[in-house]
């Protein structure tokens, strides 16, 4: 049986990085996890899955950390290549802090774009 290689966007968040650490823990999957280290982002939440929080280095060779904004094209289709993932679990969300409808407007557009920069890869990775 081959292990699945599963790119997690936004995998240092409360509830990601619980995901990474239950796919580590219990299948032979390889993880990259993908987050931009915003207010939400906290690589200790990886620590006992042998993350290093200060070099964002792993321990676990089944483990990697790119620290990146999803929505940077370039750098995703570079990351999309090089680990060539047959899984994604796309829950990066940048949440607004305020109600105000600019916010709420910048929000609902960075969430498009990344649900469409994240298809997008996937598409060509199928193709």
């Amino acid at each position: 049986m081959f292990a699945k290689r599963c790119i997690v966007t936004g995998g240092a968040g409360f509830i990601c990085s619980a995901l990474v650490r239950l796919l580590l823990k219990e299948t032979d999957a390889k993880v990259l996890v993908v987050d931009k280290l915003t207010y939400a982002g906290v690589p200790e939440s990886l620590k006992e899955v042998g993350l290093n929080p200060e070099t964002l280095e792993s321990s676990d060779g089944r483990l990697g950390f790119l620290k990146a904004d999803i929505c940077d094209m370039a750098l995703m289709d570079v990351a999309f290549q090089s680990f060539e993932p047959d899984t994604i679990f796309h829950l990066a969300l940048m949440l607004p802090t305020s109600g105000t409808k600019h916010k709420l407007k910048v929000f609902i557009n960075r969430a498009v774009c990344q649900q469409l920069k994240i298809l997008k890869n996937n598409t060509q990775l199928s193709a």
